[in-house]
Order: C-alpha cells, then sequence, then structure tokens
C-alpha cells in the first residue's frame, strides 16, 4: 500500500510542506539509497528495518537533512510501513534545530504510534478543494513535532565504535559487490586500514 499527496501550492521560504506519504513496505522492496532535496521525517510505525546502519522499530523515526543521502531498508520477517513528511524553510530549519536534530541524518522515538496514524490519515481524507493546502500541511507539521518533541521523545544520539562503522561499511561493500570477486585487500583500503585489523 502506498499513498501521497503533493502540495502545488506556492513555496514558501518559511515554512513549506512539500508532501506526505505513507507505504506498507514488501517484503520484494529493496534496500534505497535517496539524494534528499527537502528536509525529511519518517514515522515507523508497525515493522522493523535498518536506517543508515541502525535498527530500527515501530515507535522510532529517522530524519535526514535536505542536501543529504540516506540508505534504508526493510526487515524482511517483518517489513516496516511508515509515514513520512517532506518539508523546508527557515521555520523548519529552526524547529530541527530545537528538536536537536543537528546531524545530517538521525533518529528518534516517539511514544503514541496511534496519534501518529490517526494525523497523517486524517489528512489523506482531507477536503482540499476548499482548503489551503499550505495551512493544512503545515498544520500537520507541527502536530508532528508536538509528538516528538514531548520530554519523554527526546532525540536518540546513537554512537557507534570506530569498530562498529568499519564493520557496517564492510558489510555494505560486500552487498553492493557480492557479484564481484572481492579481496580482504580490497577491503582494507576502502577503509583505510590494515588488512590485518
Amino acid at each position: 500500500m502506498f499513498k501521497l499527496l503533493l502540495n502545488n501550492e506556492s513555496n514558501s521560504d518559511y515554512l513549506y510542506v512539500r508532501q506526505i506519504g505513507m507505504e506498507k513496505c514488501k517484503v520484494t522492496k529493496p534496500a534505497c539509497k535517496i539524494f534528499f532535496e527537502a528536509n525529511n521525517m519518517h514515522f515507523i510505525v508497525d515493522g522493523a528495518g535498518v536506517f543508515n546502519g541502525i535498527p530500527l522499530k515501530a515507535g522510532c523515526g529517522f530524519y535526514i537533512k535536505s542536501g543529504h543521502e540516506a540508505e534504508y531498508t526493510i526487515d524482511i520477517q517483518k517489513p516496516w510501513s511508515y509515514y513520512w513528511i517532506d518539508f523546508s524553510g527557515i521555520e523548519a530549519d529552526n524547529v530541527l534545530a530545537d528538536l536537536g536534530f543537528s546531524e545530517a541524518s538521525g533518529t528518534f522515538k516517539f511514544n503514541n504510534i496511534e496519534k501518529i496514524k490517526e494525523i497523517f490519515e486524517e489528512k489523506f481524507y482531507y477536503d482540499y478543494e476548499n482548503n489551503n493546502l499550505n495551512y493544512t500541511f503545515s498544520s500537520l507539521f507541527y502536530q508532528l513535532v508536538s509528538i516528538i518533541s514531548d520530554k519523554n521523545n527526546r532525540p536518540v544520539k546513537i554512537s557507534i565504535s570506530a569498530a562498529e562503522e568499519h564493520y557496517k561499511n564492510t558489510m555494505l561493500f560486500i552487498k553492493n559487490n557480492f557479484n564481484k570477486k572481492i579481496t580482504v585487500d580490497e577491503i582494507a583500503k576502502m577503509e583505510n586500514i590494515d588488512r590485518r585489523y
């Protein structure tokens, strides 16, 4: 299942929500490596997956700032479902900073999965013909911010060791090049480490 609403009204430098969407991923959905032109937040409401090497499940979310790339994939045993919102503008950047989202991308937690579903689904069945889409989408943005800025939902700063980073990069390299003849020397060179490491 896939839903998408695009905002075709005039762009605002202050706050512009470009699109909202929902996807219930299938087991066959391939890994995605995407460049984001706008800021983006995903809210996982069911299942599990991996975002930039970090395992996540329902009740977790991830964000990517505009101009950055991210990679994510489903858990084959229990594919995730998520809602997302793309947004830009001066206010959007200020809100991300207020939330503590200082990195190019990262993760967060939220407690109320049903509320996230409710506020997104309401927007999919809204009377857009007789209402201003910019205001409606902006209100959704602030509702989401309110949920994730709750004191119980502070951003999760997940730090990984150098060894874990090497492991993550190596596994990604092997996954992307499994059909080629890969050597330990190539992997060591890619990671700028000694082959014995």
